[in-house]
């Protein structure tokens, strides 16, 4: 092992380069040293690296005078979060988890829940990293700058030879990538030998693609949508930011598509802001193909996917639909690959889709129960009474048995949205208010209990349907959430109601 010290005072050890540059820092909670960069933090042309490149970089890594560097494990990684409780050791989030898969990689308390929101982390650059790291935790391309995704060595139990997990510092998120997919490595080491990264007894970094079969391209072969995509009115932002189309895997319980989808975007992604940029209104479509191929084209897709498009009017990183944007594919029928059921043979298929707003126009600002949009409240229809059959809250409680969490909604415009914890549910207003600072895009959080405030009385009139979450064993319920937003939370929308007339 190459080493290079130098007593300082006789009172430390500083490790240093060769160079007499510093390129490691000490975590004094762990023990373990970090490269005090990623691996290319001061370059503007990198672009990133695959798991398996990740792995070699840090085995043939010498730095700071050691050569036993390698890529950290995920519970390595996760040790140097700062500032984002959900994700940090011990947080709700279960990503790393013993038997830990692609599901759980998709849950919010994972993603971006920070309470200071992106880039309000402790470290250098507000990134979610303890202090003494040092560089970036975003990237700078030609359509802006983006967080990146810092690679861990652990592949998701479900989907390992396809899902990494990683940590993404600028929002403190967690979750598992495609192991195709381009992001970032911070190697580790330790004074002490330290068991390999395993999983069901086989080295992790065996489970990894190779660089050659991520770089294959089956797009020439494979069937392809030409599909035809309309507006039903005029995006209230022009130029929006981008149209997105691509492929995902069909499941009922996550609309719209989180992580990265089946299909990727890689070409089905136009920057309509951008100079030379198609224009897309009403009455001027735009027709996108979609090839079926995986993620990054490195395989042919086989079996049913939903298509989805999304017309984002300004750039909100995950690209989550709030009022005002448009999207196609919620309730729509699976399309199957190949078409002819046996094998891709390059056929295309036409389709014509009309996208929706999402949220009410201007004109009708209101959103009626039956998910209709009118002038005012007294415009919408009545909502029928609740039946016997549906799964109604037991008893219409009266509001002092239930801690309601109001919050502003990021997602949409910093409106008021709220959650119900009933006591009956064995919710105390201090889980009920950590669970609620947990959700995707809430702030300013407080927990109201008593004075006509509960949202399953305040609202239950005109309720369409409640959203059911479920944690630890736990029911909450959020009122007329409409099955997009409700979906993206891990949520079981109920479309039954009104639940509560009256006490």
């Amino acid at each position: 092992m190459i080493r290079s010290k130098l007593m300082l005072l006789g009172v430390a050890l500083i490790s240093l380069t060769l160079s007499g540059c510093f390129e490691s820092w000490k975590d004094p909670d762990t023990g373990l040293m970090w490269q005090i960069k990623s691996k290319d933090a001061d370059s503007t042309e990198f672009r990133g690296i695959i798991p398996i490149e990740a792995f070699e970089y840090c085995e043939n890594l010498v730095s700071a005078g050691y050569d036993n560097w390698r890529m950290p494990t995920y519970a390595e990684l996760q040790s140097i979060i700062a500032d984002n409780p959900n994700t940090e050791p011990g947080g709700a989030c279960q990503v790393g988890d013993a038997g830990a898969g692609t599901a759980q990689g998709k849950t919010a308390v994972c993603a971006s829940t920070a309470p200071a929101g992106d880039y309000g982390g402790p470290g250098a650059g507000g990134c979610y990293w303890k202090e003494g790291l040092q560089g970036p935790c975003n990237r700078v391309d030609p359509y802006g700058t983006h967080p990146y995704e810092t690679l861990a060595a652990d592949p998701a139990h479900d989907q390992p030879n396809d899902w990494i997990s990683y940590v993404t510092f600028a929002t403190g998120a967690v979750g598992y990538n495609h192991a195709c997919s381009l992001a970032e490595v911070r190697c580790v080491r330790s004074d002490k030998p330290v068991e390999p990264c395993l999983m069901d007894g086989k080295p992790c970094h065996e489970y990894y693609r190779s660089k050659a079969y991520c770089d294959q391209d089956f797009t020439a072969q494979a069937d392809i949508l030409r599909v035809t995509i309309n507006l039903p009115s005029t995006p209230s932002i022009d130029p929006a930011y981008q149209l997105v189309g691509f492929l995902y895997k069909t499941d009922p319980e996550w609309y719209p598509p989180l992580g990265p989808p089946d299909g990727g975007t890689d070409y089905n992604q136009i920057f309509l802001a951008q100079p030379g940029s198609p224009v897309i209104d009403v009455g001027t479509p735009y027709v996108m193909e979609i090839p079926g191929t995986s993620y990054y084209r490195e395989a042919l897709l086989d079996g049913d996917y939903q298509l989805f498009f999304e017309l984002q009017l300004v750039n909100i990183f995950p690209p989550i639909p709030v009022a005002g944007d448009f999207i196609y594919g919620e309730n729509q029928l699976p399309i199957s690959f190949p078409f002819n059921g046996s094998e891709h043979t390059g056929t295309v298929l036409e389709m014509e889709v009309n996208l929706e707003l999402v949220g009410c126009p201007s004109e009708t600002p209101v959103a009626c129960a039956d998910r209709s949009c009118a002038i005012d409240a007294d415009s919408c229809p009545v909502a029928n009474g609740c039946p016997e059959t549906s799964s109604c809250f037991p008893n219409c409680p009266s509001d002092v048995e239930i801690y309601t969490c109001f919050y502003n909604n990021i997602f949409d415009g910093g409106n008021i949205a709220m959650v119900d914890y009933p006591s009956s549910e064995n919710w105390t207003s201090a889980d009920a208010l950590t669970n609620c600072q947990s959700i995707l895009g809430s702030s300013n959080e407080r927990i109201v209990n008593g004075n006509s405030q509960s949202a399953l009385v305040q609202i239950g009139g005109q309720a369409s349907g409640r959203c059911v979450f479920t944690d630890d064993g736990k029911r909450s319920f959020a009122q007329d959430l409409s099955s997009t937003i409700c979906a993206l939370g891990g949520g079981v929308r109920e479309a039954t109601g009104p639940y509560c007339n009256v006490y």
